[in-house]
């Protein structure tokens, strides 16, 4: 997707993802063993399993809904910002991808699942 590859270019070398590990961010489980960053603490995959949930089901389960607040901040403040955030990004995905706007030549193309 547009957002994907624009991010990956500008951010994935920054935030120290190798080519499998940007990789996976598109097409792995927050909980493989590769999976940048969070997958030796569950409670960093919270957030990630939550956005997972939402983009499959417009929902959040309980469990979905509790596990980001345990890395969120306590205020609550960022739990809904990542409500927001994740309803953004399908937001930019549908305009992008409705108006077949073609992704900048330096934005890494999505693997495949």
């Amino acid at each position: 997707m547009y957002e994907w590859g624009v991010h990956m270019a500008g951010f994935a070398e920054a935030a120290g993802f190798g080519q499998e590990q940007a990789t996976l961010t598109a097409v792995g489980d927050p909980d493989d063993p590769g999976h940048p960053a969070w997958s030796a603490h569950r409670t960093r995959t919270a957030p990630l399993r939550a956005v997972d949930e939402l983009h499959a089901t417009a929902r959040l389960s309980d469990e979905a809904r509790s596990g980001p607040r345990e890395y969120l901040d306590e205020d609550e403040q960022e739990a809904p910002e990542l409500l927001v955030l994740a309803g953004w990004y399908r937001t930019i995905a549908y305009v992008a991808n409705g108006a077949r706007i073609e992704p900048e030549p330096w934005a890494l193309a999505l693997p495949e699942s």
